[in-house]
């Protein structure tokens, strides 16, 4: 045994002596039984024939793979490279000078950058390779060199940007391909016909991207009956025109996949369970998402009622004129709009995020931005040249320095609060709020906030407006003094979805039925669905009581949990004062408790100092009884309010 494990160990140590080898300044290294990689190759050679064997000291190796960085800034024009090499390494011949490049059958990946920054004019790839990674064609967007590329069954993966920058006309994807990764083909400014043969699964985002409308020549495109992707501007202002059918087996679409397009219309081939088109619009399937028009020829859209999003790029650069949102819908996405002909929509209360870049180079003339919205991100308006007059509301808390950027023609801004939004800047950069000449119109008493420069804040409203153009309005705005149960305390376990807001002076209600909500962690998310409406009430003259009802009419609670925080937002305008001064959008947070859960409502209400009290209590039936039962209790307080309680 002890003779056996000596000869296996000078065995060992005789190859691990051979494991590199120099011949021909190409050095090797030994990989395994009679097989070696390249790992460094002659780099002044300009034309080079890539061994497929080599011999060293009595013993012949086959060449199977180039290493990594092998050939990197090498010189050769002329490269063939044989079948018995199996893998190219990432960046093998990369900042190379390959003009010439055959790749025999036999090689079955090349890796990341491989032959990035070549002059190849002609690629045909065997249909050996089943990868082409990442950037392993790179070439120029500005001036590229490729014109004919050719692929073959067997390929299986194209990765991203791995042909980015060409002039091929023509190009077919091979039915063995299942995937073409992010920008694969970026920069295809020749393309004129591309063919999706049956197989290919998924198109990654910016795939065919066309950004600076280079391509004037693709206009029309098939889709498999396979492909399940198409990810995010994946033929991003292609200018591709006509139908685009969309096929059944379809599952994703990503935004802004065909935005910026000429497309006229919208198809689906067969019945797809994951979209919907009504009156040419594109949703998804059960329509609470708008995901794209068409590009040509539609000039006004009313959303369907129940919708909660605009999609991602869904109208940028459409020639929709007139958009119609329904009450109830929560988000825009980014692009939604940009560089469209919209002159003209509504932004619904119930809105709570508008993302970047939204309205950007549209031609909208008005916003009034929803009470719901707390943050008006970067460029959300930027380059509008119709944009006149803007209407912030008092729910807006902070406003990026550049989300009018080169919106030169804004002559009115009108702030509803009486605290001033801060103003942020989310990116460094040139600040460019521009409102030079506009007229800033802010509630009476409330200068010394707009001119103020407040912590966390970019700078005060005064940078941008002159002193002469702040302009303080005939009336006010309220604010509460008090807020029960108290922000300094942590809510109950399962709390009543009832709060008093205590003012400084006698108040009148002006919605008996405010949009009041519920937010959990942040004030922007959608609130508690309670089933039924949201009512307020005065009590005692200056206090507003709101309060939350099930779909049967009776006050609901909520369920809290610790670590996270509680928002209630009650809507501007629910009451006023005796000069006609509305509130402010009111916001006020919680932390979720503990552990207490209240017998009866009672308790709930002494502990919150609710000003109601018990009137009667009735069990299911209906009877009136004298104290809480166990189980289901109807409570009818002096207030007039009914609650089902849980004992």
């Amino acid at each position: 045994m002890r003779k056996t494990l000596l000869t296996m160990f000078a065995a060992f140590s005789l190859m691990a002596g051979a494991q590199t080898f120099t011949v021909d300044n190409t050095t090797y290294n030994v990989v395994g039984e009679g097989e070696v990689t390249i790992t460094s190759g002659d780099k002044d050679a300009t034309v080079l024939n890539v061994p497929s064997s080599v011999s060293y000291e009595g013993q012949d190796y086959t060449v199977t793979a180039i290493g990594d960085e092998a050939y990197q800034w090498s010189k050769a024009e002329v490269v063939t490279i044989p079948g018995t090499i199996k893998n190219i390494g990432d960046r093998a011949f990369y900042y190379g000078s390959v003009l010439t490049l055959t790749l025999e059958e036999g090689i079955e990946r090349i890796g990341v950058y491989a032959f990035g920054s070549s002059k190849c004019t002609s690629l045909d790839i065997p249909g050996s390779v089943k990868r082409i990674e990442a950037n392993a064609f790179f070439g120029s967007s500005f001036s590229p060199t490729l014109e004919n590329l050719t692929f073959h069954e067997g390929l299986e993966y194209i990765g991203p940007s791995a042909f980015y920058g060409n002039k091929v006309k023509r190009l077919e994807i091979p039915s063995s391909v299942k995937e073409i990764g992010k920008t694969a083909f970026l920069y295809s400014r020749e393309l004129e016909e591309l063919v999706f043969n049956e197989g290919l699964e998924v198109i990654g985002p910016g795939a065919f991207n066309n950004n600076e409308k280079r391509n004037k020549v693709l206009k029309h495109v098939d889709f498999p009956s396979t492909l399940k992707e198409i990810g995010q501007e994946a033929f991003f202002k292609m200018p591709l025109e006509g139908t685009i059918t969309l096929p059944a087996s379809l599952e994703t679409l990503g935004g802004s996949a065909f935005a910026s397009t000429q497309i006229e219309a919208i198809a689906l081939a067969g019945e797809n369970p994951n979209f919907d088109i009504v009156d040419g619009v594109l949703y998804n399937k059960n329509h609470t998402l708008l995901m794209m028009v068409p590009m040509k020829g539609t000039a006004a859209v009313n959303v369907l009622d129940g919708c909660l999003g605009i999609y991602e790029g869904s109208f940028w650069g459409s020639e929709v004129t007139d958009v119609t949102l329904p009450e109830g819908i929560v988000g825009i996405d980014y692009g939604a709009f940009q560089e469209s002909k919209l002159k003209n929509i509504n932004l619904p209360q119930s809105l709570s995020y508008i993302d970047e870049f939204s309205f950007a180079g549209s031609q909208i003339e008005k916003v009034e931005w929803p009470e719901n919205c707390f943050q008006m991100y970067e460029a959300t308006f930027a380059m509008c040249p119709n944009l006149k007059e803007v209407v912030l509301s008092s729910g807006l808390l902070a406003l990026d320095v550049r989300a009018f950027a080169y919106s030169n023609n804004i002559e009115k801004v009108t702030c509803k609060g009486s605290i001033a939004p801060g103003l942020v800047q989310a990116y460094e950069g040139e600040e460019v709020f521009t409102c030079d000449g506009a007229k800033l119109y802010i509630p009476k008493g409330s200068k010394a906030s707009y001119l103020e420069q407040r912590e966390g804040s970019w700078d005060s409203w005064d940078t941008y407006f002159s002193l002469s153009d702040i302009i303080e309005m005939e009336k006010g705005t309220i604010r509460p003094i008090a807020v029960s149960p108290s922000m300094d305390k942590d809510l109950d376990k399962y709390q009543y979805a009832s709060f008093q807001i205590q003012f400084a002076e006698p108040i009148e209600l002006v919605q008996a039925n405010p949009a009041c909500a519920i937010r959990v962690n942040s004030p922007i998310y959608a609130g508690y669905n309670f089933g039924g409406e949201w009512k307020a009430m005065i009590e005692a003259g200056n206090t507003l009581t709101v309060f939350a009802n099930d779909e049967d009419g009776f006050m609901t609670y909520f369920e809290t949990e610790a670590e996270k925080d509680y928002y209630l937002t009650v809507p501007e305008g629910t009451v006023k004062n005796a000069e006609g001064e509305l509130n402010d959008h009111l916001i006020f947070v919680w932390s979720g408790a503990g552990t207490h859960t209240p017998d009866a409502i009672e308790q709930t209400d002494i502990q919150q100092g609710s000003l109601a009290k018990v009137a009667a209590r009735y069990n299911i039936g209906g009877q009136q009884i004298g104290e809480a039962q166990r189980g289901i209790n109807i409570v009818r307080m002096t207030d007039g309010t009914v609650k089902k309680v849980m004992k």
